[in-house]
């Protein structure tokens, strides 16, 4: 996606806020548009712009791809990965998973193999 002067810099004050709170399981979009100094609803609709998906799967994507990036590495377990990336609830965390990359995050470093 090609952003503008001001998209670009209000995707890298997202940014910074999400990598900020990622291992943060209260984080919410309503903190990201306090923290980006934009209504819920003025937040929503330029990422849904910038990014084509809505700020809550926007968030979910990059704790996704950082789990995905723990768990190749296998340096922490699961348990560990899920509590990092900003879930509390393990095994929410291993559905949210599956339903991302098709398989458990167990399964993932088998499958990559």
């Amino acid at each position: 996606v090609e952003l503008t002067g001001n998209d670009e810099q209000l995707m890298k004050r997202v940014m910074k806020s999400v990598n900020s709170h990622l291992g943060d399981c209260d984080f919410s979009v309503d903190i990201l548009a306090q923290e980006t100094g934009l209504s819920r609803v003025q937040l929503h609709r330029k990422i849904k712009e910038i990014t084509g998906v809505s700020t809550g799967k926007f968030i979910r994507n990059i704790r996704m791809e950082q789990a995905r990036r723990l768990i190749l590495a296998k340096k922490v377990n699961i348990t560990q990965v899920a509590y990092s990336v900003g879930f509390s609830d393990t095994n929410y965390f291993s559905t949210v998973f599956k339903q991302y990359y098709g398989v458990k995050p167990s399964e993932y470093t088998e499958k990559k193999e």
